[in-house]
């Protein structure tokens, strides 16, 4: 698997830049906007994922006393739930933004979306509208309820406070909008409208930003040892990070630094957990080689069949834009056509159509219905 490392150094040598400071910062960040841009590139085949949210039912448990002052929520006879950070709290027909969660009997409401009065003993109801989206997230293709013919429609930015005057309560939720999370940043979400008024299971299909860089820069200090999926470090100061990098085994003498050639890595794993500084785990059982020089980097979480030719002419224009060479020009034609020959390689099936008498995905579903 290729490493992050590995393609720094395809890049420097192939502009004989190697060894040079600013070369070296300019590679790393022209693989870095490489990776970023890498999923929006094309909808690869690779990225597709599917994923699953679940909505939560509304929560009236007890009755709650507001202070105006302080804007600070009591709850009695009641806890709130997990989900309390990323709901609006429904007191009569006026829904209001939760702001910060004291504890588990006591919240604060936003200033400018809170009673302007006192409220004691009042009912209410608690509504999740926000849904957290995977990490990877990059875009949505398709969200359904599954077993159900029910249609859900996506909401433009400017509809939200449309929605949210006509519909205030729970109820069956039929319009998503995509937007920053309110309580993580940096996270994409749904928010469901109307606010669900129970529990319901939904399939998103997307598109997938690549795996993220943990490291940022390969690890190399001290020694590793082998036996099958234990390795045992002298000098090492492994950390969490690492999950998910690969380890690299060399030799006695030799850092791994790459795929291949003279230092080349005599063998390679995913690390599978970190138990402490001189301790982890691999994913798969490794070879014992003895005591051995090692590199632990991220890998380039791209398909080696269809995205690492473009992978590789993003790298090569991004670094020719940078240190701003001659050879620019030239670098974005060579990275268009590699687009293009992608986009045949990247097609996964045999072309549907009927003349060669493959059926058509109605066709299939017509003949499932009529049985």
């Amino acid at each position: 698997m290729r490493l992050f490392s590995d393609q720094k150094r395809l890049l420097l040598t192939s502009y004989q830049a190697q060894g040079a400071e600013i070369g070296d910062a300019l590679a790393d960040e022209a693989v870095a906007q490489a990776y970023r841009g890498i999923g929006n590139c094309m909808p690869w085949s690779y990225l597709h994922r599917r994923a699953q949210v679940t909505t939560n039912e509304p929560y009236r448990t007890g009755t709650i006393d507001f202070v105006a002052s302080t804007k600070i929520v009591t709850l009695t006879g009641g806890t709130w739930p997990s989900w309390v950070a990323q709901s609006l709290m429904l007191i009569g027909q006026t829904a209001y933004a939760v702001d910060t969660v004291i504890d588990s009997t006591h919240l604060k409401l936003k200033p400018n979306r809170s009673p302007a009065a006192n409220v004691v003993g009042s009912g209410y109801t608690l509504m999740q509208i926000e849904y957290t989206l995977p990490s990877d997230f990059l875009r949505l293709e398709e969200i359904v309820q599954m077993g159900t013919i029910w249609t859900m429609f996506p909401m433009e930015g400017g509809s939200q406070l449309g929605s949210a005057r006509f519909f205030p309560a729970p109820s069956r939720p039929w319009q998503y909008l995509m937007r920053g999370s309110t309580y993580f940043g940096g996270r994409l979400c749904l928010e469901l409208a109307p606010p669900p008024n129970g529990v319901y299971v939904y399939d998103i299909s997307y598109f997938a930003q690549p795996r993220k860089r943990t490291l940022f820069t390969e690890y190399t200090t001290g020694s590793v040892s082998v036996s099958g999926t234990s390795v045992v470090g002298t000098g090492t100061i492994f950390t969490q990070a690492m999950v998910g990098c690969q380890l690299r085994q060399g030799t006695s003498t030799a850092i791994p630094v790459g795929e291949y050639g003279a230092n080349g890595s005599a063998n390679e794993n995913t690390i599978l957990s970190v138990e402490d500084a001189t301790h982890l785990t691999l994913m798969d059982a490794g070879v014992s080689l003895g005591t051995v020089l090692y590199l632990i980097d991220d890998p380039i979480d791209i398909e080696r069949n269809a995205m690492d030719e473009v992978f590789c002419r993003m790298c090569e224009y991004n670094f020719a834009t940078l240190v701003r060479s001659d050879t620019r020009a030239e670098r974005e034609l060579e990275m268009k056509r590699a687009i293009d020959r992608a986009r045949a390689s990247d097609v996964r099936s045999a072309t549907i159509n009927t003349a060669g008498g493959i059926p058509t995905f109605a066709m299939l579903a017509r003949a499932n219905m009529v049985q």
